[in-house]
């Protein structure tokens, strides 16, 4: 996606910032203000990698405790606007800003209608249990077949020490690759 706009041949100034935005509702230990801009850099040089790349955090659990100048910002209005408890206060915000007006609107239609309310949290934990299921497959498939894997090592060691096999052909099986599909070609068929 960050490159769907770029053509063959463009210069890669042409691209535009890819930008995360996190919003955290916990408190971190490092977290001592309401947002953060986050770059990557270089830990010897402490240059910046790319101006084309951030993380933008919101840490809501430090509203409270911003100053009048950063109750100005435009960035800490959205927070209030995420983190607002009632409709009253999304209203009034709504009327002085056209795009906050339009973030209420649509999560006034959400809310107001049971149907489309529960269609659409009912499709939000749809995909998180089908990755829950999926993943629990995954990870059990990953323990069988360590499982399997370390029981095929163990009848092949065996195997091999039956047959007189010395401890640097043993050794061979961890880092040669060719030499262990042989072994395992000839005592495990």
């Amino acid at each position: 996606m960050y490159i769907d706009d770029f053509s063959k041949g463009e210069d890669y100034s042409k691209l535009e910032e890819c930008i995360h935005i996190g919003i955290l509702g916990f408190d971190l230990p490092h977290a001592d203000h309401y947002y953060s801009v986050i770059r990557l850099m270089d830990e010897k040089t402490h240059v910046i990698y790319s101006d084309k790349l951030s993380l933008r955090m919101l840490y809501l659990n430090q509203l409270d405790r911003t100053s009048k100048e950063e109750n100005e910002e435009e960035v800490y209005k959205w927070a209030k606007l995420i983190s607002a408890k009632d409709w009253k206060v999304l209203r009034e915000m709504a009327e002085k800003n056209e795009y906050m007006k339009a973030a209420v609107e649509e999560m006034g239609k959400i809310n107001s209608d049971q149907e489309l309310r529960y269609r659409y949290l009912k499709e939000e934990m749809r995909l998180s249990d089908e990755t829950t299921i999926r993943n629990a497959f995954i990870n059990k498939g990953r323990e069988e077949g360590r499982a399997e894997g370390l029981q095929m090592m163990l009848r092949l060691i065996k195997s091999m020490l039956k047959d007189g096999i010395g401890q640097e052909e043993l050794d061979r099986l961890e880092t040669d690759e060719e030499f262990k599909e042989k072994m395992i070609e000839k005592y495990m068929k």
